[in-house]
Order: structure tokens, then C-alpha cells, then sequence
């Protein structure tokens, strides 16, 4: 889905589908695909604390790992003011700002479909 106009209110108003290249669009930045797939391992709402914990993790493939708390901030950061941002507009993600929440959508299927080719193709 995509955030065609906003209502009066302010919010999104989103069409039914994402389309391929709005996927691929979404899956460019590295930390943005970390993010999803961290997501994606959880299967449940996620804070954004410990979203940003476990996407510093990620690459050590640890949820043991202690990660210096400026790397942790500067991935929340991001997290908080692009990527989670661009994912909830297209409904990929529900991300409530306020209570710094993150929850995956039943678009986030198509999402997950593209990661899994786009992993088999780099293996």
C-alpha cells in the first residue's frame, strides 16, 4: 500500500496494493531490510529501543550481543525519522511515534516474499 493523499484529519490515506518497484524502492537502504527482517524474526510489536538493539545486532547474528549504546542511538534515530516512516506509509509497518511501537502488517507477506528471493539470490 501506498500513501496516495492524506484524509482531514492529517492521516494517510493508502491504496490496496505495493506495487514492485515501490518494494524494491523500500528495500534499498541496508538498514531498512534489517530492520524488516528483525521484524520479521520477532512476530510480535516491537519498541523502538529494542528494534534498534536488535538490528546493531543483526550482523553478528546475536541477540547476546552488547553493541555501544551511540551505535543503538544512531540506528533509532534513522529508524524513528526515515525508515520506519517510509515503511508505515506504505503499509508495510504500523509504527506509532508516540508510543515508539512497531508492528508488522499483513502487507508486510509481499515484503517478506521479495526478501526470501532477494536472499537466495545472493547466496
Amino acid at each position: 500500500m501506498t500513501c496516495s493523499r492524506a484524509d482531514a484529519a492529517g492521516s494517510c490515506v493508502r491504496s490496496e496494493s505495493v506495487d514492485l518497484e515501490t518494494l524494491l524502492t523500500l528495500l534499498a537502504p541496508d538498514r531498512r531490510r534489517q530492520a524488516v527482517l528483525t521484524l520479521l524474526d520477532c512476530e510480535r510489536d516491537v519498541s523502538l529501543d529494542e528494534l534498534s538493539r536488535r538490528v546493531a545486532c543483526r550482523p553478528l547474528e546475536s541477540t547476546t550481543c552488547e553493541p555501544p549504546q551511540s551505535l543503538i542511538d544512531r540506528i533509532r534515530i534513522s529508524l524513528h525519522h526515515s525508515h520506519l516512516p517510509k515503511l508505515h506509509d506504505a503499509g508495510i509497518v504500523e509504527y506509532d511515534a508516540g508510543r515508539r511501537t512497531v508492528t508488522l502488517t499483513t502487507e508486510s507477506a509481499q515484503l517478506e516474499r521479495l526478501l526470501d528471493d532477494v536472499q537466495f539470490v545472493k547466496q
